[in-house]
C-alpha cells in the first residue's frame, strides 16, 4: 500500500487550501505560442492606439494647475483644446473648452479599461520586454504632428518597441496653440498645404527627419506597414518628405495620401447627416496620371521592393506559350470580380423626342403629350474595363476614415489588391498582346452594362440598379457596341460573357426597328466568330421595368431571348436567364427555366450547369433595404 503525499493529505483535510505544488516553474516557461495565447485572451492585440489623445491630460479652462479636475481623454471623440503655456515633465498641458465639458471623459488606456490584464507589463523586465513586443507587432498606431504632443511620444518609444512596430500612420499639419480633436475622416477645416520656405514649415520637416532617422536607427527590415498623410503647396515641397524615405529599411507596406495644391483634392464640403451643418470630408474620385502621382508611386516602390539589375535580360519570350500563359494569369489581366464593359455617354441627334427619364433622371419626366426637343448629347466613349470601387481590403484599420486603395483619389499604396486595367501588357509587344488577350478573355467574366450605368463591383453587388435605365430610340444595343469594338481574335476568346438590360420599358429593344435588325446581325455574329462550345451566356432582365403580371411582358421576354436559338443549336454550352426579382419564386423560376430550353433545348437543366444565383437574391435583398430606408424616412 503506497503512502498518500502530504500535501495531499492537507488537501483532503482543509479543502480551503489548495495544494502546493513546489514545481520551481514560471509563466515564461510555457511554450511562446502558448504565452501568446494568454495575451490574446487578454485582449493585447489588435489595439488601435493613439498617439496624441490616449491618456492626454487635460485641465477644465481656468483651472490648471488644482489637478481636481484633471481627467484622461479618450482616444476617439470631438474634442476642442488650447495649449497652455506650460510644460510638465516633458509633456504639454492642455485644457478644454467649456462647451465640451459634457464630453464623455474617464480613465482608459489602448482604448480599453487599464486593468489587471496590462499589469503584467510591470512582472518583470523579461515580461515587459515580450509583452511590450507583442503589443506594438499586432496593434496599429497613429500619430498627427498638428495634434496635441505632436510627434513626442513616438520620439519617447523604447528600441524593442520601435523595432517590432507593425502599422504606423503619420499625419503631418501644421501645428498650434489651438486644435480641434476631429475623427481623421473629416475635420471642420481642411489642414495648411506644407510650405518649407516658410517657419512653420521648416519645423514640420526638421520633425520628420528627426523621426524617419529614429525610425532608420530601430526598424527591422520588412516589419512595418508606413502611411504618411500630409498636404503639399508645390512639387518640391512634396519631395522633401518622399526623400527622406530612402534612409530606412526595406518596408512591408508603404502608403501615401498627399494632396498637391492645384492638382489633387482630397478633401471636399459635405453635409454632415443629422447635423444639418457642413464639414470637409474626405473626397471618392479616381486619381490622374500626374506629377505627383508619378513621384509618389516612384516612392512607394523604392520603399517596399529591392532593386536588383541582373546581368543578362530574362528571355520571356522564349519560354513555351503555356508557360507564358500561366505567367499571366497572376497579373491584373486576370480580375477577382466580373469585368464591367458600359457605354460612357449615348449620341443622340435629330430625334423626334427625347424624355427626361431616358437620361436616368426619374424626376425630370415629360408627363404632357407634346414632345421635347431634339437634344444632343456628346459622342460615344466606349471602354474595354473600367476602374472599381474599392474592394475595402486596403484600410490600414487606424480609423483615419482613409483607404489606401489606388482608386481614392491622391492615394498610392502597395498593399492595395483592388483589380485595375492592364492596358500597359497589351503594349509591350505583338506577341505579350496575343498571350495577354488570350488571358483576359479566356479568364475573365464579362458584363456588358447599359448607358450611363453606374462603375460597380459584382461581389458586393454595388451599384445603383435604379439609375440604369438606358437609353431608348437607339441603333444598335450595348451588347451589338461590345461585340463589334473588339478583335476576332478576342470574340473567339470569351468564356462568360452576360448581358443586363437596363431599367427600362418594352420600348427599349422592339421589333423590326433598327436596333432590332442590328441585333439579329449580332447574335449572328456570335455564331460564326465566338466559341460557343466553350461560352456561358447570360441575359440579364433583373432590371427590366417590366410586370410579370401583364401577358405582355411574356411576349417581350420571349421576343428578346428566342432569337439566340441558333446559337443553341450551334452548340452553346450554357445560356441563362435572369429575370425580375419581384416575380414569386416558383414563378420566376419556372418562367427562366422555359426560355433557357427553348434556347437550349427541352432537355436542359440550368440549375445541373452551375448557373449563378447570388446576384438576383443580393439585388432583391438590396431593393428589400432600400424599400424599408424609405418606409422608415
Amino acid at each position: 500500500m503506497t503512502k498518500m503525499p502530504q500535501f495531499r493529505l492537507e488537501h483532503y483535510f482543509h479543502s480551503s487550501k489548495p495544494p502546493h505544488i513546489a514545481s520551481g516553474l514560471s509563466f515564461l516557461d510555457l511554450p511562446l505560442h502558448v504565452r501568446k495565447l494568454v495575451y490574446e485572451y487578454a485582449e493585447l492585440d489588435s489595439l488601435l492606439i493613439d498617439l496624441n489623445y490616449s491618456n492626454l491630460l487635460v485641465y477644465p479652462e481656468g483651472q490648471y494647475p488644482d489637478t481636481l479636475g484633471c481627467r484622461k481623454l479618450q482616444p476617439f471623440g470631438l474634442y476642442k483644446l488650447r495649449k497652455l503655456d506650460v510644460v510638465v515633465r516633458q509633456d504639454e498641458v492642455w485644457e478644454l473648452e467649456p462647451e465640451f465639458y459634457h464630453t464623455d471623459l474617464g480613465d482608459e488606456i489602448w482604448c480599453r479599461p487599464w486593468g489587471e490584464v496590462q499589469a503584467m507589463l510591470l512582472i518583470s523586465r523579461e515580461l515587459h520586454r515580450e509583452v511590450e513586443a507583442y503589443i506594438y507587432s499586432t496593434s496599429t498606431f497613429r500619430v498627427c504632428l498638428g495634434q496635441p504632443l505632436g510627434l513626442s511620444r513616438l520620439w519617447r518609444m523604447s528600441e524593442n518597441a520601435l523595432s517590432h512596430l507593425s502599422v504606423l500612420t503619420i499625419r503631418l499639419d501644421r501645428s498650434g496653440t489651438e486644435v480641434n480633436g476631429d475623427d481623421w475622416g473629416f475635420v471642420r477645416k481642411p489642414p495648411d498645404y506644407l510650405d518649407i520656405s516658410k517657419k512653420w514649415g521648416k519645423e514640420i520637416l526638421r520633425d520628420w527627419l528627426r523621426t524617419v532617422d529614429l525610425l532608420a536607427r530601430t526598424l527591422r527590415p520588412h516589419t512595418l506597414r508606413l502611411n504618411i498623410v500630409f498636404r503639399a503647396r508645390t512639387l518640391h515641397d512634396a519631395n522633401a518628405i518622399f526623400e527622406p524615405l530612402a534612409r530606412l529599411p526595406l518596408l512591408k507596406g508603404c502608403g501615401i495620401c498627399v494632396d498637391l495644391y492645384g492638382q489633387n483634392r482630397f478633401w471636399k464640403k459635405e453635409m454632415l447627416e443629422g447635423s444639418g451643418k457642413k464639414i470637409w470630408m474626405l473626397a471618392r474620385a479616381d486619381n490622374d496620371e500626374t506629377a505627383i502621382s508619378r513621384l509618389a508611386q516612384h516612392t512607394i516602390k523604392e520603399a517596399t521592393t529591392v532593386g536588383s539589375k541582373l546581368s543578362d535580360p530574362f528571355r520571356y519570350l522564349d519560354l513555351p506559350q503555356e508557360i507564358r500563359l500561366a505567367i499571366l494569369g497572376y497579373t491584373d489581366l486576370v480580375s477577382s470580380d466580373v469585368v464591367q464593359w458600359r457605354p460612357r455617354t449615348a449620341y443622340i441627334r435629330n430625334r423626334s423626342c427625347i424624355y427626361c427619364s431616358d437620361l436616368g433622371d426619374p424626376i425630370m419626366v415629360n408627363e404632357s403629350d407634346r414632345c421635347c426637343q431634339p437634344y444632343r448629347i456628346s459622342n460615344i466613349e466606349t471602354e474595354d474595363t473600367t476602374r472599381y470601387a474599392c474592394c475595402k481590403q486596403c484600410s490600414s484599420n487606424d480609423d483615419s476614415g482613409i483607404c489606401y486603395c489606388s482608386f481614392r483619389p491622391a492615394i498610392w499604396s502597395s498593399s492595395c489588391i483592388c483589380w485595375q486595367n492592364c492596358q500597359s501588357i497589351f503594349s509591350v509587344s505583338r506577341q505579350v498582346r496575343h498571350d495577354a488577350q488570350t488571358v483576359y478573355y479566356n479568364r475573365n467574366k464579362i458584363a456588358v452594362t447599359p448607358f450611363n450605368s453606374e462603375l460597380c463591383r459584382y461581389s458586393n453587388f454595388d451599384y445603383g440598379w435604379e439609375t440604369w435605365r438606358g437609353v431608348r430610340g437607339l441603333s444598335k444595343v450595348e451588347l451589338s457596341l461590345y461585340l463589334s469594338s473588339i478583335s476576332g481574335y478576342a470574340l473567339y476568346n470569351i468564356r462568360w460573357l452576360e448581358w443586363i438590360l437596363p431599367y427600362a420599358s418594352r420600348t427599349y429593344l422592339i421589333p423590326r426597328t433598327r436596333a432590332w435588325h442590328d441585333y439579329l446581325d449580332t447574335i449572328l455574329l456570335m455564331e460564326n466568330a465566338m466559341n460557343l462550345k466553350g461560352l456561358t451566356l447570360t441575359i440579364n432582365m433583373s432590371l427590366s421595368r417590366c410586370l410579370p403580371k401583364y401577358q405582355s411582358s411574356w411576349v417581350w421576354w420571349e421576343a428578346v431571348v428566342l432569337p439566340f436559338r441558333r446559337l443553341g443549336d450551334a452548340g452553346l454550352k450554357d445560356f441563362f436567364v435572369n429575370l425580375k426579382d419581384s416575380i414569386k419564386k416558383g414563378q420566376r423560376e419556372h418562367h427562366e427555366r422555359d426560355l433557357e430550353r427553348a434556347v437550349m433545348g427541352y432537355a436542359y437543366d440550368s440549375r445541373k450547369r452551375a448557373k449563378p444565383e447570388e446576384r438576383v437574391k443580393a439585388m432583391a435583398e438590396r431593393k428589400r433595404r432600400q424599400s424599408d430606408w424609405y418606409s422608415f424616412n
